[in-house]
């Protein structure tokens, strides 16, 4: 009886080491061919460093983000590409073996960001919104047949529904924000020309 509990003991301890070594050979067999880099990104208009700069090894998901002070260090295989990418810009650098890279990016136009949105209780800038706004210009209604005013908005911003009360010509439909299981209030607020109309 002790005997045979020694020799599961043994086999076990066997089994872990078996285990232990395939893990070891794997990792060993992941890093062959990896050298580790690190950078800096820079802005090219005033070359102060960039953070929050996506750093991604091209086909691939290893990548990694710029620190506040602009560096980035990252484990890249040979023969790789980075891809940088910092809100309107884009950059692609082979690594060429090397150990160290500096790149400069265009910090972006952040265009959108600074145009002036008219909110049902003030104005704000775009980038400073929290809630979502959707536009529905006039070109793009313009070929679409004409029903109503209400058919027309339908299926143009995500969350606008619209349904009738009958099938009946000429019918106005009933416009409901954020769909008609929401709580509270849904219905829109018309603003034109600065006056809330019902």
């Amino acid at each position: 009886m002790l005997k045979k509990l020694v020799l599961k003991i043994h086999f076990f301890k066997i089994c872990l080491l078996c285990i232990f070594a395939f893990v070891l050979q794997g990792t060993s067999y992941s890093q062959q061919g990896s050298t580790p880099l690190t950078g800096t990104i820079t802005s090219v208009a005033d070359g102060s460093p960039l953070s929050g700069v996506s750093v991604q090894v091209k086909g691939s998901t290893v990548g990694t983000t710029s620190s506040d002070n602009g560096t980035f260090s990252l484990s890249v295989p040979e023969g790789a590409t980075l891809v940088f990418s910092y809100l309107d810009s884009k950059k692609e650098i082979p690594v060429n073996g090397q150990s160290s890279l500096s790149v400069s990016l265009d910090a972006g136009s952040r265009k959108g960001l600074d145009e002036v949105v008219v909110i049902g209780y003030g104005t704000q800038k775009k980038g400073d919104l929290t809630s979502a706004i959707s536009t529905i210009s006039a070109k793009k209604l313009e070929g679409m047949p004409l029903q109503s005013t209400e058919s027309l908005l339908q299926g143009q911003a995500s969350g606008l529904t619209v349904t009738s009360d009958g099938g009946e010509p000429g019918n106005n439909g009933k416009i409901r924000i954020r769909g008609v299981g929401t709580f509270g209030n849904n219905n829109p607020l018309y603003v034109v020309d600065g006056i809330p109309v019902n």
